[in-house]
């Protein structure tokens, strides 16, 4: 799998959110990262990225050389707020006319956003199945040893998590997986339904659920 990242603003960089969420990709897939726009080059310089992020167009631009080699692109940013990184990731995906999936992750609205593909036509509120994510708020499904994640997570506000008995995590999870998400890895579902459906799978095993 090849994935493509269009790096935009400095600020995600400077704070280090950029390369966090790229080197989470790079242990899963080959990826290519590259700077969306000319703000961010001296972010970049300054944090000794030349390697990792080079430079090219215009988010939208940048999005379309990327797409040939990519299986998905993500597009990567720290807005002020949901609703300004909402009206920006919109307004990128519109100019770069992408059919590859490319998918938003806004470390500053701290949301992430379809904006193309088949569930990104018609941005509905969308959830996604990954296993482990850092940096993002999160609907979690841990046993009783909490994964080994506490000590390496830090929970965004919005995130829940779901404490099941010793064992049943990985349960859960595939029944999640096939009873929700019927197997796809995107599906259009709020929050508040996507907690209420898991804790109707989960509810026998159940142990506690923390909102943060």
């Amino acid at each position: 799998m090849k994935i493509g990242v269009v790096v935009h603003d400095p600020e995600i960089i400077d704070r280090g959110c950029a390369l966090l969420l790229i080197n989470y990709l790079k242990k899963r897939a080959s990826v290519e990262a590259v700077l969306g726009g000319t703000m961010g080059r001296v972010a970049v310089i300054d944090a000794g990225l030349e390697d990792v992020i080079t430079t090219r167009r215009r988010p939208s631009q940048s999005i379309q050389d990327l797409q040939a080699a990519s299986d998905v692109i993500f597009l990567l940013n720290q807005a002020k707020s949901r609703e300004s990184g909402l009206a920006f990731g919109a307004m990128v995906a519109k100019a770069a006319g992408t059919a590859k999936p490319l998918m938003q992750i806004d470390c500053g609205g701290r949301f992430v956003a379809v904006l193309s593909g088949k569930e990104g036509e018609g941005r509905c509120e969308g959830a996604v199945l990954i296993d482990h994510w850092l940096g993002i708020p999160i609907i979690g499904i841990v046993d009783g040893d909490l994964d080994r994640l506490a000590a390496s997570m830090v929970m965004l506000p919005g995130s829940v998590v779901i404490q099941v008995l010793p064992g049943h995590d990985d349960l859960v999870g595939r029944q999640v997986k096939a009873e929700i998400f019927q197997g796809e890895r995107r599906i259009c579902i709020g929050a508040d339904d996507l907690v209420k459906r898991i804790k109707i799978l989960a509810e026998d095993c159940i142990i506690l659920i923390d909102l943060f």
